[in-house]
């Protein structure tokens, strides 16, 4: 069966009860009705009496649930909790509802279109368990649906809310006192709720922005932070004064790590070809307490982790940026950029951290007819220039010489 008789087929499955299908790797598949009406969690309810497939469930699928390599559907009306890992997908379309249950998942996909609903817990109630999505698309020149390969596309009608629990509190603060170079503790300008096994990034304190250092916590003792590995650079982190006027140098200290992670596969450093998250015109997007590793697309315009695209620039649809937000998040080993809102009003980017990106990290104007968007309380280091003949939009070196390769440490 060809590809395009195959995705006719899953469309059709999902406007009747059950579909049968081989399950063979590369096939589609679209869930059909609920077979039980099985309550959707408080944390990712998107109706007070919607009822849910579970992905599950074969009978979701028509009694073949997709395998590795399958195109899968969730059909507009059809809302599926995901409470257990799927195998590896070629994509993922969400014209319906994807729930995200409160157990640790993860989701791998070349591509995710969302035309409806993608959610993980409410900015009331925050998603608590892991739940990692790893994007894997390979094709650099491929235009899916307007969005590039290697994508979470957020479409006209589409909806992201993604909200994790550990971006809910403090997300970074200061040093209170000196770390020598060599320390393996750092003290704090107060207890932040940060746990061993955590990630998190220190600024430099001198001239040179590559003494930014990514540590992991050991042990946390109130202010006090036990890390590894040593420190490689001094740190400042004492207050001066200086004509009665306090000046506050101390080196700031940002936590990477969050329980909801978006992120490139491993082949993305090879190539600095990472995965991203784009918004178009109509769609809608509220992101919170994600970490966003291997993301951005180095040299190739648009494709950056977090990306509002010209939302406010079909007022038909009825969608504008107020009320869409990225708070909290982490954007760390990225090869282009942080956030972007581009032709995008009145969206909210607070306490975010960015550690080791290029090509800019927090940028909140393309076309400068955007207003209203408001940056608050962000932290960004180690933010590197992009390699000649990479740069977005493209730039044509003089020489073949004139490319650098660029690798992430």
């Amino acid at each position: 069966m060809s590809t395009a008789s195959r995705l006719a087929v899953a469309l059709l499955c999902g406007l009747v009860a059950s579909c049968g299908g081989s399950g063979t790797p590369g096939s589609s598949h679209a869930a059909g009705e609920p077979s039980a009406a099985t309550p959707v969690p408080p944390t990712a309810r998107p109706g007070p009496t919607a009822a849910v497939s579970r992905w599950s469930d074969v009978a979701t699928w028509g009694g073949a649930p997709p395998t590795a390599g399958a195109t899968v559907v969730i059909p507009a009306g059809k809302t599926v909790l995901l409470d257990t890992d799927p195998p590896p997908l070629a994509s993922l379309q969400i014209d319906g509802a994807l729930m995200v249950d409160a157990r640790p998942i993860a989701l791998s996909s070349g591509s995710i279109l969302v035309r409806g609903l993608l959610q993980a817990g409410t900015e009331a109630a925050p998603h608590a368990a892991p739940f990692i999505i790893t994007l894997t698309g390979t094709d650099r020149g491929a235009n899916l649906h307007g969005f590039g390969s290697k994508f979470i596309g957020v479409a006209e009608g589409g909806r992201l809310e993604l909200h994790g629990a550990r971006g809910a509190g403090p997300t970074h603060t200061r040093l209170a006192a000196h770390a020598a170079a060599g320390a393996t503790m750092l003290t704090l300008a107060e207890p932040m709720p940060w746990r061993a096994g955590d990630e998190i990034a220190l600024a430099p304190s001198g001239y040179d922005p590559r003494h930014a250092e990514k540590l992991r916590v050991t042990a946390v003792d109130g202010p006090r932070v036990s890390v590894t590995p040593a420190l490689r650079h001094a740190h400042w982190g004492e207050l001066q004064q200086f004509s009665g006027r306090v000046v506050d140098q101390r080196a700031a200290v940002g936590l990477l790590t969050r329980n909801i992670v978006i992120r490139g596969d491993e082949s993305s450093v090879a190539d600095s070809f990472g995965g991203h998250v784009m918004v178009h015109a109509g769609g809608q997007a509220r992101v919170s307490g994600v970490e966003f590793f291997r993301m951005g697309q180095m040299g190739l315009a648009g494709r950056y982790p977090l990306h509002w695209h010209l939302v406010d620039r079909q007022p038909r649809l009825g969608v504008g940026g107020r009320g869409q937000f990225a708070r909290g998040n982490s954007f760390h080993d990225s090869f282009q950029r942080a956030v972007v809102v581009h032709g995008t009003s009145n969206v909210s980017v607070e306490r975010n951290v960015a550690y080791h990106v290029f090509n800019h990290a927090f940028v909140a104007a393309e076309d400068g007819d955007e207003e209203g968007n408001v940056f608050r309380a962000n932290l960004g280091m180690l933010v590197r220039p992009a390699a000649r003949g990479a740069f977005a939009p493209p730039y044509r070196p003089n020489s073949a010489d004139d490319v650098q390769t660029i690798q992430l440490e």
